[in-house]
């Protein structure tokens, strides 16, 4: 088993997985509008797709086009909302549908590779298409090594009891405070009281009976 990163490369994995989704988010952004521009202006699509010529489809092949672009961006909004949400709320779940489907994506580069492979030995002898190519799976497996270790750590840290996870709305019980109910004054009313009349008075008490003179020595 590979052993996960700590770093990913100068940056945290935090960070990392930060940088990660919002570039997602940015890319999803971009594949929208193209859709959109698309669905506003077949010819971009049909142009691209070499039917611009076909009058009867090529609108029809536009339309195709950019509704996958629009699927695609909307996936990608879901799939990098949660890696975002995933990190800022410590819950490694969210990571999962990422790696599925960056796990997918490194193994049809990973196909790629040789296919450019064998392209490059019996086909066009295409170094540079085959560099390219090298280096996109590479970059892959790198960013998919990358958030897969963020999941392992975020679940360790969780399980060693270093990361406080929130519990969920549903999880946590609706307390009202109830005021608590006193008992009534239990203190006897004044009159319980004796009067002053009880305590004896002043004459009560015997006279000072210590003597008044003392004797009297003779300084040797």
């Amino acid at each position: 088993m590979v052993k996960p990163l700590e770093k990913a490369g100068c940056l945290e994995l935090r960070t990392a997985g930060y940088i990660i989704g919002w570039l997602g988010v940015a890319g999803s952004v971009l594949i929208l509008l193209i859709g959109l521009v698309g669905l506003g202006n077949p010819k971009i699509f049909a142009g691209y797709n070499g039917s611009y010529s076909y009058k009867e489809n090529y609108e029809d092949v536009a339309s195709i086009y950019s509704v996958i672009f629009i699927v695609s961006a909307f996936v990608g909004f879901a799939i990098y909302g949660l890696v975002i949400y995933g990190i800022k709320e410590n819950r490694h779940a969210m990571l999962i549908p990422y790696l599925i489907l960056s796990g997918i994506s490194a193994a049809l580069s990973f196909l790629g590779v040789l296919f450019a492979a064998m392209d490059l030995v019996a086909g066009t002898h295409n170094v540079f298409n085959f560099a390219f190519t090298v280096f996109s799976c590479m970059f892959q497996l790198f960013i998919f090594r990358v958030m897969y270790s963020l999941y392992t750590n975020i679940k360790m840290n969780i399980l060693n009891g270093r990361v406080l996870v929130p519990p969920s709305a549903a999880a946590v019980p609706l307390q009202q405070n109830v005021p608590t109910a006193y008992p009534p004054n239990a203190y006897p009313p004044n009159a319980a009281y004796a009067p002053n009349a009880a305590y004896p008075s002043n004459a009560a008490y015997p006279p000072n009976a210590y003597p008044t003179t003392y004797p009297t020595y003779n300084k040797v």
